[in-house]
């Protein structure tokens, strides 16, 4: 959002009496707020049915879901950051140079944000930085925004693009359509598919922002960001751009 768009939703949220209608617009700058998304590799193996329930360890000829590309970016910056893996990287599923730069993110930001973060995307890149003994990162919070649209609403689906187009109806860009067969081509180290998929990934992080500001409100508990605001008073406990309480 730029400050209009700012200022509009905050008077909105005034006149539903989510913030104090007195005090003005601030930016801390102290905390850091990582919106972040990966994409993966599937797994590759033999099986009888697609009705299997379970596959044995011996039926799996590639067992590591390597990450294709990750898009990350800053609360309220304007720079998107990604990395992607090379043609090479990904017939070898090698995506420690990935992990690395991930890690480096992880380890500066104070929360973070993402769309199935508890059960997929942080589980999925701690696993590598284990895969690779990297060290954990330094403490910080988490806001899955799944996990909030799940435990407050009752939808009939709570895809990203879903609760961005149809529910909270957020002025995002729309979400990239793909296809199983974009995966299959990262896996056989196609500079054209592994393209894409990065783009596609940097998409999910615009729309990804819009949905977190937008379930802003309704998030609850959230990471106090007022204990990072350089001010002198109080502030908006959920807010960076926020309104001093007078």
């Amino acid at each position: 959002y730029d400050e209009e768009q700012l200022a509009a939703t905050i008077r909105k949220w005034q006149h539903k009496g989510r913030v104090p209608t007195s005090g003005t617009l601030e930016k801390h700058t102290d905390i850091k707020v990582l919106i972040f998304d990966i994409e993966t590799m599937p797994l590759e193996g033999y099986f009888w049915s697609p009705y299997q329930k379970y596959i044995q360890p011996q039926q799996i000829t590639q067992d590591y879901p390597a990450i294709i590309c990750w898009s990350a970016k800053w609360l309220w910056g304007d720079k998107i950051y990604s990395m992607r893996l090379t043609p090479e990287e990904a017939l070898a599923r090698n995506d420690h140079r990935l992990l690395e730069g991930l890690w480096r993110l992880f380890e500066e930001a104070n929360v973070l944000v993402a769309h199935n973060l508890n059960k997929f995307d942080e589980k999925r890149a701690k696993s590598g930085f284990l895969r690779y003994a990297m060290t954990p990162p330094s403490p910080y919070q988490r806001v899955d925004t799944l996990v909030h649209a799940r435990k407050n609403f009752s939808l009939p689906y709570y895809r990203l693009d879903y609760l961005a187009k149809h529910v909270l109806k957020v002025p995002s860009v729309e979400k990239v359509k793909t296809e199983f067969y974009w995966w299959i081509e990262c896996c056989k180290g196609n500079p054209e598919y592994l393209l894409k998929m990065d783009d596609y990934c940097q998409h999910d992080i615009r729309l990804l922002e819009d949905v977190y500001l937008a379930m802003l409100p309704w998030i609850n508990p959230h990471p106090n960001l007022g204990l990072f605001s350089p001010l002198p008073e109080p502030v908006c406990t959920k807010d960076r751009k926020s309104t001093r309480l007078n």
